[in-house]
């Protein structure tokens, strides 16, 4: 009678079980098409991958993007002139086993100055043109051999030739529209004060002072908006960064880019010579507002874009 009691008991469990399980099923069967529609509809198709040289330097990035008909993949360096050669490979599983592995056979590749630094590569090309290549991932061999021997890869997983590695990106299927009457125009933007110059480039840096506000000018005349430095507290100064309307920090399909504000504090007079913004340290971000040490005086460098609308008739 106890192993009937029991037996029925047991079979009582088994099914309860199998219920639960099968409800947990369908919820996360659910769930799971709900996060695939919500990354869907936030595609972004817009990345950004370190460039490493030696493996641990930081000598620019790789910047990879893609419309309905095109992937656009753009080297920039901090130092183009350290720049030898490019040679890059896009695939949509790893580099195949039965090719020789090596940069120099890559399809899209240069070492004749000006060295070209982007490619825009239909995607019928890598997928074919029945393809659907919507949420795919695809993988990105982008190597450069700099002027002072050092090998440079875009950072990703290794792909076990060496210390060569892939960066990896998704199509995106559904990247988002701008309104068609308008559109947003590229302008470097400098704190204003005195040239590092007095010819060809007209970089300004600016004196601290957190009396009054000092003008953002980009495109050298271009009211962009406004630079306010905080008190002196701890030795640290807060920059607060205003834009104008109509104006805003550098942004591709709708993200902001990286680094896209970049000071250099300096202790006395910085040096009369082309300052290289991708080579400041002393902030490097897309915020508007930070802090940073306090110095004598800053050069202030935005990548900023106003928009310009037709008008309507």
């Amino acid at each position: 009678m106890k192993r009937k009691l029991f037996f029925t008991g047991l079979l009582f469990l088994v099914a309860a079980g199998m219920s639960f399980w099968s409800c947990q099923k369908d919820e996360l069967l659910q769930n799971a098409e709900l996060k695939v529609a919500v990354i869907d509809d936030e595609c972004e198709p817009y990345m950004e991958y370190e460039i490493l040289a030696g493996q641990h330097t930081n000598v620019g990035k790789l910047v990879v993007s893609n419309d309905e008909t095109t992937l656009t993949i753009e080297y920039v360096f901090n130092d183009p002139a350290l720049v030898k050669e490019v040679h890059l490979w896009v695939g949509t599983e790893p580099y195949p086993e039965d090719i020789p592995f090596g940069p120099g056979q890559f399809p899209y590749k240069d070492d004749v100055a000006p060295i070209q630094t982007k490619w825009e590569i239909p995607l019928a090309s890598i997928f074919g043109d029945e393809a659907d290549p919507c949420n795919v991932q695809v993988y990105i061999l982008a190597h450069a051999a700099l002027t002072n021997g050092e090998t440079a890869w875009s950072k990703g997983p290794a792909t076990g030739n060496n210390w060569s590695m892939y960066s990896l990106y998704t199509i995106c299927c559904n990247p988002p529209t701008q309104n068609p009457g308008c559109e947003w125009i590229g302008e470097t933007a400098w704190g204003a004060g005195k040239r590092y110059v007095t010819r060809g480039n007209w970089a300004t840096y600016t004196s601290y002072q957190s009396s009054a506000p000092v003008k953002l000018l980009a495109g050298q005349t271009l009211e962009a908006g406004w630079i306010n430095f905080s008190a002196v507290v701890d030795g640290y100064v807060t920059i607060t960064i205003e834009l104008n309307e109509g104006w805003r920090l550098k942004t591709v399909e709708d993200v902001i880019v990286k680094d896209a504000v970049k000071v250099q504090g300096y202790t006395s007079t910085p040096p009369a010579a082309n300052p290289a913004p991708g080579l400041f340290t002393t902030y490097k971000d897309n915020k508007l507002e930070f802090k940073v040490p306090y110095f004598k005086f800053y050069g202030i460098h935005l990548d900023v874009e106003w928009e310009k609308c037709e008008e309507m008739e």
